[in-house]
């Protein structure tokens, strides 16, 4: 999470279950939550989150010409 980040509860399980069932690597599990922390800064929320908004957010970073993985 970036300086400044506010902390979800939501993405702080989700990468707790990464890192202690998944096993995965801190790199992942970095990469993964700072997208999850990008879309809820997007969407107001990811308990707010509606598939209007999702489908918005992988818009605008397709019209970036990031990639889809």
């Amino acid at each position: 999470m970036a300086p400044g980040d506010i902390e979800d509860p939501l993405i702080e399980e989700f990468a707790a279950h990464l890192r202690d069932h998944r096993r995965l690597s801190e790199h992942t599990i970095g990469s993964y939550s700072g997208d999850l922390h990008q879309l809820s800064g997007h969407s107001g929320g990811l308990r707010h989150l509606s598939l209007t908004a999702l489908r918005t957010w992988l818009a605008e970073l397709h019209a970036a010409g990031l990639a889809r993985s």
